[in-house]
């Protein structure tokens, strides 16, 4: 609290400098990049380019208008006062409340304030109602003929330093999206380092050898892109997304940070402190502490499946600066690694970029790692993990299942959300619907690993959170669920429906470049059309025959017994505030 006036007279002499001479030159350029990236995500799915062409025909009588109001922006410099001002008005608009459109998405803090009023206050305290506001309707746009879709096939192609390049051309994807795929899994940490791909992730996000983190984040600022990267079982993923019209200009840092990135000591030990702060957070939360006794159960011991993916507290604390460096030395190099682009690619030398930026990145070569197996033991066993006080009770119930190599995976994909997929599902039924005991539960299949041959692997599992006292009951008629689908299979109608949902979003699901982007390279999966992902189910001929799956029953892997599906269940008892556990 003593420092408090010392920050307000900061803040007020930044303000008062901000108020004589405007934003500088390079404070208008990330903000131009930042707003046209915001408008862009925007417009780039469907119901985002609906809702802002409605709000441009309701307010301006023209819904062409918010297909130009980027470009609009972007010709203001900030003139017109020492304030930076606003620049000359849009053709076709009255002023600044067009431009206060474009970025308060098309309402004026007075209109705002009005339609929560509900009326219009005059001078002097009159009050107007609104019934006597008119307004102008235009003609209601009518949809366009449905047309066939279809997963994407990329072009496959590579760069002389080995590095395997995927783009896919999406005419209209303002917003390029691009991911980098290191083949430095998990299970190559070095024992008893179990979180170094980890903190190695992180580091590749604190500058290169040319940028510091602070140049490093502004430059991202200037393109308006935003970037991660993510550490999981088949390998580290980075992720780049940026505005096409930025892309040559400004991105050519960014993907470098996989060729070139700035891994210092002081960063590393940083990155470390940040991931054993997160622990304990993670242990207090009833799911996540669920998720990681649940893969404890079934995988061995000396799997890398059965530790958490980011680390434990004791292993963690072993990864030094020479860790960091010897696994990115050992793991990560061009000849394994695979760039998947996806957007809008005419006018854009994208050949050029690549070149200039991961063509750039040396490395030596070498073989794919071998995948193992994925070896598990999901035989039926209940874990308690007890604690005291709680309010309700995590449930988590998995098992191995296949990967989508398997011919099997429609039919699962199918069991799957019929089971627990929707608030339709069997289980929300009886759980939520008829018996309230839950807000909602829900059945998913994640893949953990994949391969061409058939040995990946995915988890098949059911999470829901029901009150303590319910706990016993809660399970009884979740157990009836599962034998009853054992035992007589998905009946027509709930199939028919399953098929025609999973159908009919597709296109929405895959509509952004960063969705293609990350399903278009699956570690271990072929890349050729054919396999490429898309509807994991087809649709029913007219005659009731064909279709996903063959027969209701296969709609969820046997046990060895044939009588249903081999299971482990984890029931969590965990309060939203629990003590710290191991």
């Amino acid at each position: 609290m003593s420092r408090c006036p010392d920050i307000e007279r900061a803040v007020d002499e930044e303000l008062a400098r901000f108020a004589a001479e405007g934003p500088t030159p390079e404070e208008m350029e990330r903000a131009q990049a930042q707003l046209e990236r915001e408008w862009l995500d925007r417009l780039g799915t469907v119901a985002g380019r609906a809702d802002e062409l409605c709000r441009y025909a309701v307010l301006f009588g023209d819904p062409q208008l918010a297909l130009t109001a980027v470009q609009r922006v972007l010709e203001d410099h900030g003139g017109g006062g020492p304030g930076g001002g606003q620049g000359p008005p849009a053709p076709g608009q009255q002023g600044g409340p067009g431009v206060r459109a474009d970025t308060r998405g098309g309402r004026s803090r007075r209109h705002r304030r009005r339609r929560r009023c509900g009326r219009y206050a005059g001078r002097g305290g009159q009050v107007t109602d609104t019934a006597a506001v008119s307004m102008e309707f235009h003609p209601q746009p009518q949809a366009g003929t449905p047309t066939p879709w279809a997963f994407p096939a990329p072009e496959r192609g590579s760069l002389p330093n080995g590095l395997t390049v995927l783009r896919c051309h999406r005419p209209g994807q303002q917003v390029m999206a691009v991911e980098v795929f290191l083949a430095a899994p998990l299970e190559a940490e070095p024992e008893g380092l179990d979180g170094v791909a980890t903190i190695m992730s992180r580091a590749l996000s604190e500058g290169t050898d040319k940028h510091s983190a602070e140049e490093f984040a502004a430059e991202l600022e200037r393109c308006g892109a935003t970037l991660d990267a993510y550490a999981d079982h088949p390998g580290v993923r980075v992720s780049l997304e940026v505005p096409v019209s930025r892309l040559p200009r400004r991105s050519a840092s960014s993907p470098t940070r996989c060729a070139r990135p700035r891994l210092r000591g002081r960063r590393d030990r940083a990155a470390v402190a940040n991931r054993l702060d997160e622990i304990p957070h993670e242990t207090a939360n009833p799911s996540r502490r669920a998720a990681k006794q649940l893969s404890k159960e079934l995988f061995p011991a000396t799997s890398r499946m059965s530790r958490p993916r980011q680390g434990t507290e004791e292993t963690v604390g072993r990864i030094d600066a020479a860790a960091v460096k010897g696994f990115y030395a050992a793991h990560v190099r061009p000849a394994t690694a695979t760039a998947v682009s996806v957007g809008d690619l005419d006018g854009t030398d994208l050949d050029a970029v690549l070149a200039d930026t991961l063509g750039a990145w040396k490395g030596d070569t070498a073989e794919p790692r071998p995948v193992p197996p994925v070896t598990a033991d999901d035989t039926g066993r209940v874990v308690i993990v007890d604690r005291p006080g709680a309010v309700q009770t995590q449930l988590l119930i998995g098992r191995i299942g296949p990967d989508r190599h398997d011919r099997v995976w429609p039919a699962q994909v199918l069991g799957t959300y019929c089971l627990g997929g929707t608030l339709t599902s069997r289980l929300d039924r009886v759980l939520r619907e008829e018996k309230g005991y839950t807000y909602g539960v829900r059945a998913f299949g994640q893949v953990l690993r994949s391969a061409p041959d058939g040995s990946g692997a995915s988890m098949l599992a059911i999470s829901g959170s029901v009150d303590t006292e319910s706990t016993g009951p809660a399970l009884e008629d979740l157990w009836k669920v599962l034998r009853t689908l054992a035992a007589e299979g998905l009946t027509d109608a709930e199939r028919d429906v399953a098929v025609q949902n999973l159908v009919g979003v597709a296109p929405l699901k895959y509509e952004t470049g960063g969705r293609r982007r990350r399903h278009a390279r699956r570690p271990g999966r072929a890349a050729p059309a054919g396999r490429l992902p898309g509807p994991a189910v087809r649709p029913p001929r007219r005659d009731g025959h064909g279709g996903g799956h063959r027969g209701g029953r296969q709609c969820l892997p046997r046990g060895p017994s044939g009588h249903g599906p081999r299971r482990g269940r984890v029931a969590d008892r965990g309060a939203r505030q629990g003590a710290r556990h191991r």
